[in-house]
């Protein structure tokens, strides 16, 4: 499998997510009072997601071009 890219500067999508995971997860749970582990699944999935769309032919081209 490819290396789908997050950036221009090279780093992959992979890498890209699980970081905003990371800072996602410990930003809520410094920041939400009531936190529960539904509430970091959630926040941890849609972090994981939030760049789906650079998985696409289109963009990647515009970042290696």
């Amino acid at each position: 499998m490819k290396n789908i890219l997050a950036k221009s500067s090279g780093q992959t999508l992979e890498d890209h997510s699980v970081m905003v995971s990371k800072f996602a997860e410990e930003i809520a749970k410094q920041t939400i009072l009531d936190i529960n582990d539904e509430i970091l699944f959630v926040i941890k999935i849609s972090s994981l997601l939030h760049d789906i769309g650079k998985c696409t032919d289109f963009f990647q081209k515009k970042l290696t071009n």
